[in-house]
C-alpha cells in the first residue's frame, strides 16, 4: 500500500527553493504559504469571500473548463477510449467562480490558467522565492474532481490555497505498472494512468499491486505546499466544494537544450517499428552516448563537437541538422 509522505518544515527562502530542487523525491512542505493572503483570507472568512476577490481581480480573459454532469468526476476516458467523459469549454472565469459560490452537483475544474494573465495583481501578492528562476505560475480550481496520475517535465512546486487535496506520487521508472492510457488524445496535454486509485481494479491492471509499493500520499491543507520533481507521476485529488492550487513550473536546464518530448515523438518515429535486432543496435547507441557515460578520452578537446559540452551553439548546429533530417 502507499504510505504517507511526511512533512517538513523549512524556511520561506530562495536557499529553500535551491535545496528543493536537489531532491529525488517529493517533499511536502507544511505551512510554506501560510502567510499568502489568500490563505489567510480563507481561514477567516471562507471560501466564498476569495472567490469574490478573485471575481474583482478578474480582467476577462478566457479561460478552459472542465465540466461534467457527474459528481466528484474523474477525468477521463468514455469507454470507447477515444473520447473524453467530460467537455472541455471556453469560459468565462467569472461565472465559474460565482458557478462554485452557488454550489454544484456537476464537477467544474478550471486548470492550468497563467495567474499573471487573467488574475489582476495576483501575483505580486502570492510569489516564491525563486530567484533568478522564472516560473511559470498557474491557478487550478473548482470542486470536487479527480485528475488522474500523469506527469510533467518541469519541477513542480503545488501550493494549496484553498480546500484540501491529496496527491499519490509515483517514480518515474513505474510507468509500466501504471498502466499509461494513449498518447494522441489526453485530457490536459500529458499521457495519464488508466488505474483509478481511489478503486483499483486489480483484476485488470495486476501490475498496479507493484507500483502502489513505491507509491507516496501527500495529504495538502491551506497553506501547505507540494514539491513534485521532474516525471514523477502525481495522481490529484481535490476534496472539498471549493479547491484552490496555486503552482510554479521551471527547468533547471537552459532553454537551448530543447524539449525532452520531442526526442521520444521521433524515436517513436524512427525506432520503434525496426526489427529488434536493430532496435537493440540503437539501444546500445543511446546508452552510450546518451544514457551512460562516454569515455571521450580518445577525442582531441577540439574536435567533440556535439560529443562535448553542450552550449548554445552546438544546440543551434544539433537543431539544424534535426530540420534537414526532417525534410
Amino acid at each position: 500500500m502507499a504510505a504517507l509522505l511526511e512533512p517538513t518544515s523549512l524556511p520561506f527562502t530562495v536557499a529553500t527553493v535551491d535545496q528543493l530542487v536537489l531532491s529525488d523525491r517529493p517533499l511536502l512542505l507544511k505551512g510554506f504559504v501560510a502567510h499568502w493572503p489568500i490563505v489567510q483570507q480563507c481561514i477567516s472568512e471562507g471560501s466564498s469571500a476569495v472567490l469574490d476577490d478573485l471575481i474583482g481581480r478578474y480582467n476577462g480573459q478566457p479561460v478552459l473548463a472542465f465540466h461534467s454532469h457527474e459528481p466528484a468526476a474523474r477525468f477521463f476516458y468514455d469507454e470507447s477510449g477515444t473520447q473524453y467523459n467530460f467537455k472541455k469549454l471556453k469560459s468565462d472565469l467569472g461565472e465559474v467562480l460565482r458557478d462554485l459560490q452557488r454550489g454544484l452537483s456537476d464537477t467544474l475544474y478550471v486548470g492550468s490558467t497563467a495567474t499573471d494573465r487573467c488574475l489582476d495583481g495576483f501575483n505580486e501578492q502570492h510569489a516564491l522565492p525563486m530567484g533568478e528562476r522564472q516560473p511559470v505560475q498557474s491557478l487550478w480550481i473548482g470542486n470536487r474532481s479527480t485528475v488522474p496520475a500523469h506527469f510533467d517535465v518541469p519541477s513542480n512546486i503545488a501550493c494549496c490555497a484553498m480546500g484540501k487535496r491529496r496527491f499519490t506520487l509515483f517514480p518515474p521508472e513505474q510507468i509500466a505498472n501504471l498502466y499509461i492510457h494513449q498518447m494522441d488524445l489526453t485530457p490536459a496535454g500529458q499521457t495519464v494512468s488508466s488505474v483509478d486509485i481511489a478503486e483499483p481494479d486489480y483484476l485488470r491492471f495486476p501490475r498496479y499491486r507493484e507500483a502502489e509499493k513505491y507509491a507516496l500520499v501527500a495529504e495538502l491543507e491551506p497553506g501547505d505546499a507540494l514539491f513534485v520533481p521532474s516525471m514523477w507521476w502525481h495522481n490529484v485529488e481535490a476534496l472539498d466544494e471549493v479547491n484552490a492550487l496555486v503552482n510554479f513550473w521551471w527547468r533547471e536546464e537552459p532553454a537551448y537544450m530543447g524539449p525532452p518530448a520531442a526526442v521520444l515523438n521521433h524515436a517513436l518515429m524512427s525506432l520503434r517499428h525496426l526489427p529488434k535486432v536493430q532496435r537493440d543496435a540503437w539501444r546500445a547507441h543511446f546508452e552510450y552516448y546518451v544514457f551512460g557515460e562516454a569515455d571521450l578520452s580518445h577525442i582531441p578537446e577540439a574536435a567533440q563537437g556535439k560529443l562535448g559540452e553542450l552550449d548554445e551553439r552546438i544546440a543551434r548546429q544539433i537543431r539544424a541538422e534535426l530540420q534537414n533530417q526532417l525534410k
